[in-house]
């Protein structure tokens, strides 16, 4: 996760309609995060508390052939 000028965002939570587990899911300081999801299409929200960036909900496909599959992409956060 990256803000507008290209710039890594580090401590933001994720969060994902459907997980199943309390555990946190936290941007590391490159930005990155991992979730592993099942083929579908899932509602994923990040929230970097105590900083000015807005909450930010899009939606992730995970495209159907595995059981499970990892997709990397990248969310452009905006200050508030």
């Amino acid at each position: 996760m990256t803000d507008k000028q290209g710039r890594p965002v580090s401590g933001c939570s994720i969060d994902d309609e459907g997980r199943t587990t309390e555990e946190a899911i936290v941007t590391g300081p490159d930005g990155r995060f991992t979730l592993y999801k099942s083929p579908g299409t899932y509602k994923v929200t990040v929230v970097c508390p105590g900083t000015a960036y807005r909450r930010t909900t899009v939606n992730l496909t995970v495209p159907s052939g595995d059981r499970k599959a990892g997709v990397d992409f990248t969310i452009t956060v905006e200050p508030t």
